[in-house]
């Protein structure tokens, strides 16, 4: 479908650069590319003369396909010579453009692979940014790989990393390779501070992760009851020692979990530059969790009380199975349950606030012996003699 949709664009725009550089990134992308799509990239680069007078920048995508090096390297060069000094020029008059930096950027790996720069300008151009981006460095993730995988030299590798180590600025993820953004991490003297991903491409980040030491601590972010990222349920996740969790809070519910026994990525890691370089979050990993799989996991549950508004009814967990819940109001114990088999058999309840559990409350069993929630008596010792005044069964 694309080759025929490009091969029809070719036919009805043949002034068109747009057309012949969405075929060079898609052509570029293909390990061995197919009869047809070397027959369209053979008849862009006959209009390559005429096209690149109307769009310079087509070269950098066009470049690569060129079958004379030396005429692929000269007309690059044009180029990045044009922009260069277009980029020195606006620096003098105080406003650079970042616009066109990043675009020279982009054109690192492709100068690198053809032998138009050497990997000691390729590493300095890409580190040392001479434009409006300068005080907040912003280097794109795929250039970064596509250059260190073009390293040959030892020095160079070992330049590069020294860099890495000491970057502070953002690294900008394209997964699809669109245009648009969908990753951002942040660092500081080439440790990361914070990732933050935008999945669906709305603009607005579904997931944000901070980091401390370079490691992820805490994040918060919308879910869809185990659809992904971007629902309507809020959760707040906190890590003991990455990727395990220390507690979570699932909407009004808070999990408290034992050390280093649940594990909750949300996401991977890659390393550039290899030993010494820097960490890169890839947003792959999905921790697939579920409000059943924290209780597996939660020796302590919390949510907003039952009995009492505004209180709080901590529930003790073993595997999954309740063992016991109190309800405090204000910090004061106002209600105590016993469990079986995880359902409630008996509840002490201070319903007149004076510091005695004076109710209890006993629980139905059904006919299968499995105890539900429904009350079946309620004793009230209101004076405190050890006999109850008040009982009713339900």
């Amino acid at each position: 479908a694309f080759e025929t949709a490009v091969a029809e664009a070719l036919v009805r725009y043949p002034y068109s650069a747009v057309f012949p550089r969405l075929l060079f990134r898609h052509a570029a992308k293909k390990t061995i590319p197919t009869e047809r799509e070397r027959a369209l990239v053979e008849d862009a680069l006959k209009r390559l003369p005429s096209l690149l007078k109307a769009d310079g920048e087509l070269i950098r995508f066009a470049a690569p396909f060129i079958g004379n090096i030396e005429e692929s390297r000269r007309l690059l060069s044009i180029w990045r010579s044009g922009e260069l000094g277009r980029l020195s020029e606006e620096s003098a008059s105080g406003v650079p453009s970042a616009k066109r930096w990043t675009a020279l950027l982009e054109s690192l790996p492709v100068s690198l692979e053809i032998g138009l720069i050497d990997e000691e300008t390729a590493i300095n151009e890409l580190f040392h940014q001479d434009s409006a981006a300068a005080e907040s460095p912003e280097l794109e993730r795929e250039i970064l790989f596509s250059v260190w995988d073009l390293l040959r030299t030892d020095e160079a590798r070992a330049a590069m990393r020294n860099e890495l180590s000491s970057f502070s600025g953002t690294i900008t993820g394209d997964e699809n390779g669109d245009g648009i953004i969908d990753s951002i991490t942040l660092y500081d003297e080439g440790i990361v501070v914070s990732y933050s991903q935008d999945a669906d491409q709305d603009r607005v980040n579904e997931l944000v992760v901070a980091f401390d030491a370079g490691w992820p601590v805490n994040t918060e972010f919308t879910y869809a009851n185990g659809t992904g990222y971007g629902g309507e349920d809020k959760i707040l996740l906190v890590w003991d020692v990455y990727p395990a969790l220390r507690e979570a809070v699932w909407g009004e519910t808070r999990y408290v979990f034992r050390p280093m026994e649940f594990n909750c990525p949300v996401t991977g890691f890659e390393t550039l530059g290899g030993p010494g370089g820097i960490l890169l979050p890839d947003g792959a990993a999905d921790g697939g969790f579920s409000k059943q799989t924290f209780l597996s996991y939660a020796y302590l549950i919390e949510r907003p009380g039952r009995d009492f508004p505004g209180g709080i009814e901590r529930f003790e967990c073993d595997n999954g199975v309740v063992l016991s819940s109190k309800e405090y109001l204000d910090g004061v114990l106002r209600a105590e349950t016993a469990y079986e088999n995880g359902q409630p058999v008996l509840q002490r309840i201070d319903l007149d606030a004076d510091g005695r559990l004076e109710t209890i409350r006993r629980f139905k069993r059904t006919a299968d012996t499995i105890l539900s929630s429904e009350i079946e008596v309620i004793e009230s010792d209101w004076d405190g003699d050890g006999f109850a005044e008040y009982r009713e069964a339900q």
